[in-house]
């Protein structure tokens, strides 16, 4: 008898014990790597699976999320969900509590949020990805500048959506103007748009913190962000930096969390428990990046070591990896606060000569030798955005383009060279884990607001302008070279962040 076939009698065995027992889901290691799996239920008994592989046997999604949801209980004693008449279940509590639901997805740390009765399930950045105006109509979500970008500049940095996420989903956007929103409708009353990506609506934002209080729900942040919701014809809802919802005129800029649908279809876990720092991981995601593989060949939002700075992968361009700093730029621990001096253009400020202004300052006191191996020249866009123009203004030509920025005629407004800022709608050019009341502080962009002041972000993360005198703090951008590689790392988080080398 070979050593499978003894592994497997030892199994039945077991299994005989067990349906006596009446236990049910088992997973028990045997020796040398080897798993068996037990089920048992009414309808179908004893069930017996046998691996020798190395590795357990893959997780169903949706059901280790409501498993460990049905172990806790929250403040007051509550349970942490929450399930409407239609069906739909939501998960509310503090983060102490809605601590199982994080899924690590393309780069990016998203939290479900709510299981579908179709047995998809929603899920939300945990980030703010970008920061932009609404548009003109806030009852025309799907006209809006914000339905361009998430369904043009940031679906075209998810990996494998046709195959992840729920293609033309359907995004409620029905009108709520009371103080205490209401489930939206769903029949014909109910104004419906179709899009891959979207944004939560009132409702779904409200039941995240209903067994919390708004200041503790897990998905306030400490930052505003905008709400698919409609508060009346010119006013839009958004979750303010206090956690409470509240609205404003489309014409005010706030942070954008992109939200998606996973497919019923995707069930399996191939790694993770759903905790902050050990996400789940999902069938059909790119794998973790391997030593010597290029880092040019990896996903927008992972996180990169260089010259122990912690940055972002923003995209590739040429071959070339831009990254944007996690941190402000620093002196010690001390951050800097610095002026574009007297002109909008980046140009100025750096070929000045004054350490005064940032332009000089990063490319001249602040760059490292070190960090001068591995980054390259690149092209920082300069094109003006103003409350009335588009975010691709900022680096297309054409005013208030409805074409892809992927395709459109790139601005003659540029500046070339090593170290530059985040532009208006460029990935993570928010601010990045921080808010208001955890060291947040106002940050410039590199985007001109008017011919004489600044694109900047507030502290509390909603957009601004100041004159180019003003001093703010700022998150260098850099290019890596073609040639850079990975030499250890995962990519997930600051602490993991890939590590980086060159091509011998």
């Amino acid at each position: 008898m070979n050593s499978y076939e003894r592994k497997r009698r030892i199994c039945k065995v077991i299994v005989l014990v067990l349906g006596i027992l009446s236990i049910n889901n088992i997973i028990l290691t045997i020796r040398n790597y080897s798993y068996a799996y037990f089920e048992k239920n009414v309808k179908t008994g004893v069930k017996l699976k046998i691996t020798t592989l190395d590795k357990m046997p893959s997780k169903d999604l949706k059901d280790s999320i409501l498993s460990d949801a049905n172990k806790k209980n929250c403040s007051d004693n509550k349970k942490p969900i929450i399930e409407d008449d239609d069906g739909t279940i939501y998960f509310s509590g503090d983060n102490n509590c809605i601590d199982f639901n994080y899924v690590w997805y393309s780069g990016k740390l998203w939290r479900v949020v709510a299981i579908n009765p179709d047995g998809t399930m929603k899920m939300v950045t945990q980030d703010i990805m970008t920061i932009i105006y609404w548009g003109a109509d806030a009852k025309n979500y799907k006209g809006s500048w914000i339905y361009q970008w998430l369904n043009e500049d940031f679906k075209d940095t998810l990996y494998n959506y046709e195959e992840i996420i729920v293609q033309n989903a359907s995004w409620n956007t029905t009108e709520d103007g009371n103080d205490t929103p209401v489930r939206p409708p769903t029949d014909s009353t109910a104004t419906k748009v179709s899009g891959d990506v979207g944004l939560l609506n009132a409702y779904e934002y409200y039941q995240s913190y209903k067994n919390a209080g708004y200041s503790n729900g897990y998905l306030n942040i400490k930052n505003d962000f905008f709400l698919i919701t409609p508060y009346s014809n010119s006013y839009i809802r958004f979750a303010s930096n206090y956690g409470y919802l509240s609205y404003n005129s489309t014409s005010s800029g706030y942070g954008i969390r992109p939200s998606i649908n996973l497919n019923s279809n995707i069930e399996k876990v191939i790694g993770g428990n759903g905790k902050r720092y050990n996400p789940y991981r999902i069938n059909g995601d790119k794998k973790t990046g391997n030593t010597g593989e290029l880092i040019n060949t990896r996903l927008s939002g992972e996180y990169v070591k260089v010259d122990n700075k912690v940055y972002r992968i923003v995209g590739i361009e040429n071959n070339k990896t831009k990254l944007t700093s996690v941190d402000y730029a620093k002196s010690g621990n001390q951050n800097l606060s610095k002026s574009f001096g007297s002109n909008t253009r980046w140009g100025t400020s750096v070929s000045s000569g004054s350490d005064d202004y940032w332009g000089y300052y990063l490319n001249n006191t602040w760059i490292t030798t070190e960090l001068q191996k591995y980054i390259t020249t690149g092209t920082y866009y300069l094109g003006q955005v103003s409350v009335s123009s588009s975010y691709k203004n900022s680096i297309c030509s054409n005013s208030n383009t409805t074409e892809p920025i992927i395709s459109c005629t790139k601005t003659t407004s540029t500046w070339t060279g090593k170290v530059g800022l985040p532009r208006v709608g460029e990935m993570f050019s928010a601010q990045l884990g921080k808010g208001r009341s955890n060291g947040a502080s106002y940050m410039w962009l590199i985007t001109p607001y008017s011919s004489s002041t600044v694109v900047k972000i507030t502290d509390y993360g909603s957009f601004n302008s100041n004159i180019t005198s003003g001093q703010f703090v700022v998150r260098p951008s850099i290019y890596l070279k073609p040639e850079v590689i990975i030499t250890g790392g995962d990519g997930m988080s600051e602490t993991t962040a890939y590590t980086i080398g060159l091509e011998s």
